[in-house]
C-alpha cells in the first residue's frame, strides 16, 4: 500500500493497482471470473440435483421437472446477480477498455472492408461489366 500524509497528521492509505483493499491477495483478473456459461451450467448442476431428490422422494416426473425449472431459474437469477455484485478493480477496468477498443477497431475494419466491397461493386457497374466471359457471350455463344 501506499502511504500519503493527510492535512490531519494521519497517513492516507491508497491500495496498489492489482490488489484487493485488504491487501491480503492479489484481486483476480477478469479472465478469473465466473463467464456466463459456468453461470448456466453452475445453475443447471443444482437445478438437477434439485429435481433428482424430489423425483427420488415423491416418483412422480411432473413435480420433478416443476423443480428442475423453479430452481434453474431462481439459482441463474442468484448466481447472475452475486457476479453483478463484484466490482472489477483497476486492471479489470483496463482489460474492458482495451476489449472495447478492439471491438471498435474490428467494426471500423469491418466498415471499411463492406465499404470498400460496394465501392468496387459501383466501379465495376459503371464500367458495365460487359466483358466476354462475364456476361455469358463466349466464342462458342457467338458461333451459334
Amino acid at each position: 500500500m501506499a502511504e500519503t500524509s493527510s492535512g490531519a497528521g494521519r497517513p492516507e492509505q491508497h491500495p496498489e493497482p492489482g490488489h484487493d483493499p485488504a491487501g491480503q491477495r492479489p484481486a483476480a483478473p477478469m479472465r478469473a471470473r465466473v463467464k456466463p456459461y459456468e453461470i448456466v451450467s453452475l445453475a443447471g448442476m443444482v437445478a438437477v440435483f434439485g429435481a433428482t431428490v424430489v423425483f427420488i422422494g415423491t416418483r412422480r416426473g411432473e413435480y420433478a421437472l416443476v423443480t428442475f425449472g423453479v430452481a434453474f431459474i431462481v439459482m441463474l437469477v442468484a448466481f447472475a446477480t452475486f457476479a453483478l455484485i463484484v466490482k472489477p478493480d483497476q486492471s479489470e477496468r483496463e482489460e474492458i477498455r482495451l476489449a472495447q477498443q478492439r471491438r471498435e477497431i474490428d467494426e471500423a475494419i469491418r466498415l471499411e472492408a463492406q465499404r470498400l466491397n460496394e465501392e468496387a461493386d459501383r466501379r465495376e457497374g459503371q464500367s458495365g461489366g460487359h466483358d466476354g466471359e462475364e456476361s455469358g457471350n463466349t466464342p462458342d455463344m457467338k458461333a451459334r
